[in-house]
């Protein structure tokens, strides 16, 4: 009860509870302590900032980690002071979330003692006070984020350059040129897509080198990066270096010819270059590796060569710590790849871990992809970010690997005729539903980054986009009825009501009408033409109308939509123009669903980062065992 009363005084954000809120810090439950520094982090009163400075000394490690983000989240002059001298604390865990912190606040008072924390004797203060650096982004940490890519800590190295991508300051050009040759992939890649946030010329020369080299991850990078700076004056080099077979600078020339305005979509993609220049994919081919967990716990793999069993056995108290950072943003690439390796473990033990690579092996041999499907029997194990698998062995995220596309299949009964490829131009009915009685949508924001991302491709003529505002279920049902749609992306509310998911719509008043997954799929019933439904909970929805879509979308496509996507965490507008205008075009260059969504999840990580959960927050079900929708 003492835990609930101190939840719900955080979202009341009262300051009259400021009192029992700074005395409940010191009950004898640790629930309750930590729901108590939590909610004064809500109400954002500087008559907390004493009592939460004394709680960065609290027994409890919980506390004093909440304490160091409330800090945080007040942003007052006394709070920088505060976590200043956090900086200096005993405890790392303090350290470290001061740097997180003064990181949020952006305040420039702090360089410099984030600065000296770069030497910290602790390797996570060290990362996170580079990290902090970058969010300031102030030019005054320069020159020590540049010395800090020579540190021995590779890890220290990575945040340095990605920090210094951040600010975008050109006297970091020289040092990141080097980072392309760091021992490890990972500062190698970042240095890689620094350069390319700074966009510089200097880069060019030693970019489009780092088109040759070992690593395929810095050489998508490169392009990206040679993409972002490039002219149109080192177009004859481009085809030059594709010509001698480097694929990727392919993606440079693209991105320069659609920035300089010369870009013809239908050549530049056209069998005829293809075969000139004999590095056109071939037709994609996969391999399929299928994992079944059931209601016992046991694991069958099912592949090409035969069915593997296994015991999945996943300890959740190891790994609930890291679900609640990812859930409030607080990650990086460890505690990532951490948490991926450890639902890894659980799903690939020994047999199937070997059968897998085994497949994986095969397939590149026959320079096929391998197509991996996720059934789970449990709720509780489908609720799980599967999107994170890690795999040591290659250093790979498997959801965002390109070699190997990700979903959750649904196994139900499924007629070849159920679906049809669509043909372009992609018919896109987007549906913004916004009930008066609910929280407000800011509606216009919404239509206005779909229209954005999606701009260029509705000018190329390869989508149309169609738009209701007003999300009766009447209004619905006749634009369905008017346009054969092939994608039904809907942004709005779930609600959860006598322990059920809900979609909300509006009725005539515009207040909510709500339809289970049963009364949202019966828009589709016979629909032959759509063959995705998007949902997407509105900018800053609370974080249980992102569970609730999650929950919602496998029913969907049990009820026979061939697939649905959906956000298992909330994302910035950046990362959500960036998902539709990659997804999207994909989708339109006829890739299958499951391929369009894992390189969008590449391109995810490229652009925000490993160490960010956007790449793995879309969620992929479906029915349509090649993908095709």
């Amino acid at each position: 009860v003492r835990t609930r009363a101190a939840e719900a005084l955080g979202e009341i954000k009262d300051s009259q509870a400021v009192a029992a809120l700074i005395q409940a810090l010191n009950d004898e439950d640790s629930d309750v302590r930590y729901s108590a520094a939590n909610a004064l982090g809500e109400i954002k009163d500087t008559q907390t900032v004493a009592a939460l400075i004394q709680a960065l000394n609290h027994e409890d490690y919980y506390v004093r980690r909440i304490a160091a983000e409330a800090l945080g989240k007040i942003k007052d002059t006394q709070t920088v002071a505060a976590l200043i001298q956090a900086l200096n604390h005993q405890y790392s865990d303090v350290r470290s979330r001061a740097a997180y912190a003064l990181g949020e606040i952006k305040d420039s008072q702090a360089v410099a003692a984030l600065i000296q924390a770069l030497n910290d004797e602790d390797s996570h203060v060290r990362s996170r006070a580079a990290d902090a650096l970058g969010e300031i982004k102030d030019t005054q940490a320069v020159a020590a984020l540049i010395q800090a890519l020579n540190h021995e800590d590779y890890y220290v190295r990575y945040s340095a350059a990605n920090a210094l991508g951040e600010i975008k300051d050109t006297q970091a050009v020289a040092a990141l040129i080097q980072a392309l040759n760091d021992e490890d992939s990972h500062v190698r890649r970042i240095a890689a897509e620094a350069l390319g946030k700074i966009k510089d010329t200097q880069a060019v020369a030693a970019l489009i080198q780092a088109l040759n080299h070992e690593d395929s991850d810095v050489r998508t990078r490169a392009a990206y990066a040679l993409g972002e700076i490039g002219s149109s004056e080192i177009l004859p080099r481009m085809w030059e270096v594709r010509l001698a077979g480097v694929g990727v600078a392919k993606d440079v020339i693209s991105k320069i010819q659609e920035r300089s305005k010369f870009y013809n979509h239908e050549i530049f993609h056209s069998l005829s270059i293809g075969e000139a220049t004999k590095t056109e994919s071939k037709t994609m081919k996969y391999q399929d590796f299928q994992i079944l967990v059931d209601n016992n716990n046991k694991i069958r793999a099912s592949s090409g060569q035969g069915d593997v069993w296994g015991e999945f056995r996943l300890e959740m108290n190891e790994i609930e710590l890291a679900l609640e950072l990812i859930e409030s943003k607080q990650t990086n690439d460890k505690l990532l790849k951490r948490l991926g390796n450890q639902l890894y473990q659980a799903l690939f033990p020994n047999q199937i871990n070997a059968r897998f690579h085994a497949t994986m092996a095969g397939a590149q041999a026959n320079e096929d992809s391998v197509r991996l499907r996720l059934i789970f029997q449990s709720p509780q194990l489908a609720a799980l970010p599967w999107e994170f698998l890690y795999d040591v062995e290659t250093n790979i995220f498997l959801g965002n690997n390109t070699q190997t596309v990700l979903s959750r299949y649904i196994d139900v009964p499924l007629q070849k005729r159920d679906i049809i490829a669509a043909n372009l131009p992609l018919k896109v009915l987007l549906v913004i539903s916004s009930p008066t009685d609910l929280a407000t949508l800011d509606t216009t924001g919404e239509v206005t980054l779909i229209q954005s991302a999606l701009k260029k491709h509705i000018e190329a003529g390869k989508i149309e986009l169609d738009l209701i505002q007003e999300a009766t279920v009447r209004n619905i049902n006749q634009k369905l009825r008017e346009k054969a749609y092939n994608i039904f992306h809907f942004i709005g509310h779930g609600v959860f009501e006598n322990n059920k998911g809900y979609i909300a719509l509006e009725d005539t008043n515009k207040k909510a009408k709500l339809l289970d997954d049963e009364g949202f799929a019966n828009f589709f019933l016979g629909d032959r033409s759509l063959g995705l439904v998007m949902l997407n909970s509105c900018q800053g929805a609370e974080v249980s109308e992102h569970q609730i879509f999650a929950g919602i979308a496998p029913n969907l496509v049990r009820r026979e939509i061939p697939a649905v996507v959906a956000m298992q965490y909330s994302i910035r507008d950046t990362t959500a123009k960036l998902f539709a205008d990659e997804f999207y075009r994909t989708l339109a260059l006829g890739y299958p669903v499951d391929a369009a969504m894992q390189k969008t999840r590449n391109a995810i990580s490229q652009e925000v980062g490993l160490d960010k959960r956007d790449f793995a927050t879309p969620v992929l079900y479906m029915r349509a065992p090649d993908g095709i929708i």
